[in-house]
């Protein structure tokens, strides 16, 4: 029995990656994660676990000066349901040394079980987080 001023939680987690090189200057790179949270409190949020699937992709590709990225990501999580993620990145190379970039991105975050429900300051209510750079 867990007493009642004693907040546990656990993370297990697993990844695989895979880079290959399709050709000279391009790569491409693909995976999965997998993680598990569990936790538990006495009272209303005794015994909390949930899982988050992710599967991914990248390539990165040299032209000349140019190089290029390109990215997605796709995370299942049991609480908080499916979210697709991704980026795009170009930059030049040129002069001695100098380099121009341009680049967007969008990210996922979901709240960890400390932030939801940690007795007396976890807010249960929360969302996931987003972003676009």
């Amino acid at each position: 029995m867990r007493r009642p001023d004693r907040f546990e939680t656990h993370r297990d987690s697993a990844g695989l990656q895979g880079d290959f090189v399709v050709a000279e200057g391009h790569t491409l790179t693909a995976g999965f994660d997998w993680l598990r949270d569990s936790g538990g409190v006495q009272g209303q949020f005794a015994d909390k676990t949930r899982g988050n699937r992710a599967a991914f992709a990248q390539y990165q590709g040299k032209f000349d000066a140019h190089d290029l990225q390109l990215s997605l990501r796709r995370d299942d999580n049991d609480q908080f349901g499916g979210k697709t993620t991704g980026n795009a990145a170009w930059g030049l190379g040129f002069g001695d040394g100098w380099r121009v970039t341009a680049g967007y991105g969008t990210a996922f975050k979901a709240p960890t079980f400390n932030e939801l429900y940690y007795p007396f300051f976890g807010n249960p209510a929360l969302r996931p987080e987003s972003s676009r750079t």
